[in-house]
């Protein structure tokens, strides 16, 4: 849970700030947040 947050920092939406941690037998297989649309 610590790691989603840490990826919601990274964020650059000032509305909301999403992380998400992608786990497989105790190990992160991906993890991300969203982004402003380019």
């Amino acid at each position: 849970m610590e790691a989603a947050e840490a990826f919601a920092k990274c964020s650059d939406s000032t509305r909301s700030k999403v992380g998400a941690v992608l786990v497989k037998r105790n190990r992160i297989i991906s993890c991300g947040y969203n982004a402003l649309p380019e």
